[in-house]
């Protein structure tokens, strides 16, 4: 029995990544502009950067693998 159809996996996988990583992403880039190594809006623009791209890449292997 498959729970997800083999040409969904790359979108499934994304999807479910999403949540966590931006968690993980955004903690690291805190630390990093409470220590003063980048300002907090270039912070702020990586994390917003990643979720677009993100959501970008959602879109396009979901297209690309539609029958």
């Amino acid at each position: 029995m498959k729970l997800v159809d083999p040409k969904y996996i790359k979108i499934v996988a994304l999807a479910i990544s999403l949540p966590s990583s931006i968690f993980a992403l955004g903690w690291f880039l805190l630390k990093l502009a409470q220590e003063g190594v980048i300002h907090k809006l270039v912070a702020l623009g990586l994390i917003i950067l990643y979720v677009v791209n993100t959501i970008f890449l959602i879109a396009y292997y979901g297209s690309k693998n539609k029958d």
